[in-house]
């Protein structure tokens, strides 16, 4: 009989290390995470080398010379993302790109008075619908809000140095979709029209005739509908479209993570079968006489397979992080809109710690699962339905509940920026959250193994 726990590790080790098939699946699963953010990280020069902006969205408007305000009250507001906008702008020019500020109502965010790209100034909460109103003197822009149209409250002032006298003025609606220089969430996966009804509309002085004109190439292929000379009712339909400045989001970072998913399944086939082969083979037996306890042995063969797989998937991480930073940058990815991350940078070794934990996690999960149901192709198939389920069952449930609910909300450890985009990234949320999450999973199934393991017969 062996002397203790260090004994059993020792053991258990013995046996992973001395069955190639363990140590083929372990190197496999590092050779995809690898592969992966290769892939993913490599394509077309200047693939991704983009204006520093986002300027696309319908815009119907007329000119304004000199001061002056647009009042409107969005009457309705018909749109999917929380960042879609609905509201009144002064823009220099009807062109992409050019210095303007709007103040909006947006589906999750209340009211915001943005400008040139960068400032972003929070207003109330209130959603469609509300009054809006945007006045100029000079190069000084002032937003107001109300409830009734008479009552007017200030949500802020922006200064827009070398402002024309002409400038364009009018109504906008914007509808971001699953669109962004990301290199593992490839551009136009989806978009999501969005409608904004405007009514109560009216400017200071006469002018010459509206118009509407797709900024930034956001239009269909449909024409935009003729309007009349004061347009007290409008709806502004954009099938897609945003106004941001573009910000680095993390991809250099995600990217060398990116094949988490491809390397998390032959692990949950490595964790079930570290178990269940020895009950296929009759091993078991033999392990038990040389030690009666046997939640110790469950517990030896789960140290040992989390220090295994969580070394080499940090490593191959880390490889996977130096090798695709070169290749990031050929693609655009490069300061000083994309900074080259560090790996100093406490949030990118949160990244790439977390992604080994996240698959270290896994296979233990699965280590549990194999002692539950003792043989390997059902063990393997629970494990992996379990993981993947969510994922196919996400687009028909009508949010991303099912995929933050499942083993795989483990991946938002690896969130770096917060994120509304619940259809390209359904399991981002609070970063510890999901981890947490995947943690309790992996608890309750080794938990359950060493109670079943302990009461039945081998």
């Amino acid at each position: 009989m062996m002397d203790g726990f260090p004994d059993v590790m020792r053991a258990e080790w013995t046996k992973f290390r001395s069955v190639p098939v363990y140590l083929g699946t372990l190197l496999g699963a590092a050779g995809l995470m690898v592969l992966f953010a290769v892939l993913i990280s490599s394509g077309s020069p200047g693939t991704y080398d983009q204006a520093p902006y986002v300027d696309r969205f319908r815009f119907t408007h007329r000119p304004l010379t000199g001061d002056g305000s647009i009042v409107a009250r969005v009457a309705g507001q018909r749109a999917d993302h929380p960042w879609a906008m609905a509201g009144v702008m002064i823009k220099e020019s009807a062109t992409a790109g050019a210095p303007y500020a709007v103040l909006a109502v947006t589906r999750g965010h209340g009211i915001r008075l943005q400008a040139r790209f960068t400032t972003d100034i929070a207003g109330s909460d209130h959603k469609a619908p509300h009054w809006l109103k945007l006045t100029r003197a000079g190069t000084v822009i002032t937003g107001y809000t109300s409830t009734d149209g008479s009552v007017w409250r200030p949500v802020g002032t922006v200064t827009m140095t070398g402002l024309p006298s002409t400038v364009e003025m009018g109504l906008f609606a914007t509808s971001p979709g699953a669109e962004r220089a990301v290199p593992m969430r490839p551009v136009l996966m989806r978009t999501r029209p969005g409608t904004a009804v405007f009514d109560n509309v009216s400017v200071t002085a006469p002018g010459p005739p509206w118009r509407t004109d797709d900024i930034g190439g956001a239009g269909s292929p449909e024409p935009p509908p003729p309007l009349g000379i004061e347009p007290t009712a409008v709806t502004v339909t954009t099938p897609a479209g945003d106004i941001i400045g573009q910000a680095d989001d993390g991809s250099r970072v995600i990217a060398a993570v990116a094949g988490s998913i491809a390397g998390l399944l032959p692990l949950l086939a490595l964790g079930s079968a570290f178990v269940t082969a020895e009950y296929e083979h009759g091993l078991i037996r033999t392990t038990f006489a040389a030690r009666p306890g046997r939640v110790q042995v469950l517990a030896a063969k789960a140290v040992v397979l989390a220090a295994t797989v969580f070394t080499t998937t940090l490593v191959a991480g880390l490889a996977a992080f130096l090798i695709t930073q070169p290749l990031l940058r050929l693609q655009g990815f490069r300061p000083p809109t994309y900074p080259d991350p560090s790996l100093a940078d406490p949030t990118v070794l949160r990244v790439l710690v977390g992604t080994a934990a996240f698959l270290t996690l896994g296979a233990v999960l699965a280590l549990g699962v194999g002692a539950i149901l003792r043989h390997t192709a059902a063990a393997v198939t629970t494990t992996i339905v379990l993981a993947m389920a969510p994922v196919l069952v996400t687009p028909m449930a009508g949010g991303p509940w099912p995929q933050r609910l499942g083993p795989l909300a483990g991946l938002s450890i690896q969130q770096i920026k917060e994120t509304d985009d619940a259809f390209l990234l359904p399991w981002a949320g609070r970063t510890w959250t999901g981890f947490t999450l995947l943690c309790a999973y992996a608890a309750f199934a080794f938990a359950g193994g060493c109670v079943l393991m302990r009461r039945r017969d081998p």
